[in-house]
């Protein structure tokens, strides 16, 4: 689907509106603002070139194959001018995802930055979610956009790659939202993530799905 210029337009413009609402004074040094802090490690906003793509994800310990990149029409699913679901999209529009999914198209568990507290590094496993597998969910679930539309959404890393599929078939499938700017706290959630799937002896896949264009496209980098 191609969007419109001028609807684009207004969906980017509300994408930056739901980063201001949702980041009260109060909340300055939480995950949920984004803070532009050496000490957490974030970055400035800048595009991700292909070559520096693969550099990440080799770093990250992600495989080229299930990688992909969102785009914006993401923020069409979202719907972002919707005013009555608000804090559903706010949670969805945030740049750290981790979501597990089992043999449906709606998440089991769900950690979010903006669930996660702690500074200078992010406590992803805080109440030991990860303690079991899958884990306790961090985050409250909900049906506002399907594994089917976030793949819908992404392009393939490699160029012609299918895209996954989830059926009563399909391995244990883990969706991980990441990013440049963000990546040293990508890494440690990363690695929380690793851990827990040692967990289990059932197959899991994991899903790399790079988010830094939609932020760029939301007018957040210098």
């Amino acid at each position: 689907m191609i969007l419109k210029k001028h609807k684009m337009k207004s969906l980017l413009k509300s994408s930056r509106l739901l980063l201001i609402l949702f980041v009260p004074l109060s909340l300055l040094t939480s995950s949920c603002a984004f803070i532009a802090s050496e000490i957490m490690g974030v970055r400035h906003i800048k595009p991700v070139t292909p070559s520096m793509h693969k550099r990440l994800l080799k770093k990250l310990g992600g495989d080229p194959l299930q990688s992909f990149v969102v785009d914006t029409n993401y923020f069409v699913r979202l719907n972002l001018n919707d005013t009555t679901k608000r804090l559903q999209i706010k949670n969805h529009y945030q740049p750290i995802q981790m979501l597990y999914f089992g043999k449906n198209q709606y998440p089991e568990s769900w950690f979010i930055n903006c669930y996660a507290p702690g500074f200078p590094n992010l406590q992803w496993n805080k109440n030991n979610n990860f303690a079991v597998f899958p884990p306790m969910t961090a985050a409250p679930i909900d049906s506002l956009i399907s594994f089917h539309e976030i793949l819908e959404t992404s392009t393939p890393f490699v160029p012609n790659n299918p895209k996954p599929t989830i059926n009563s078939e399909s391995p244990y499938t883990i969706v991980f939202f990441w990013n440049r700017f963000m990546f040293k706290q990508c890494k440690r959630l990363y690695k929380e993530v690793r851990k827990n799937t040692a967990l289990t002896n059932e197959k899991v896949r994991i899903i790399y799905i790079n988010n830094d264009q939609i932020f760029i496209q939301s007018g957040l980098q210098d």
